[in-house]
């Protein structure tokens, strides 16, 4: 669960550095991590304790994963 924590929270420090400049998204930036990283056992019926399908998923867990990688 942890390697998948990390790339998700480095998500915005990387996307910070996009040259474009924009803001980080969670479509743009978080949810292509979590979908190579994450979701193959963040998914109803897979090892994962919990999904990470979508924006409200993360949403709602938000504070134990920045709490789990402190």
């Amino acid at each position: 669960m942890i390697p998948c924590l990390t790339w998700l929270l480095a998500a915005p420090a990387l996307a910070g550095h996009d040259p474009r400049g924009d803001a980080p998204s969670y479509s743009r930036d978080v949810a292509p991590i979590l979908q190579r990283r994450c979701q193959g056992c963040h998914r109803p019926g897979q090892v994962g304790p919990f999904p990470l399908l979508s924006f409200d998923d993360v949403h709602g867990r938000a504070k134990m994963i920045a709490s789990v990688l402190t």
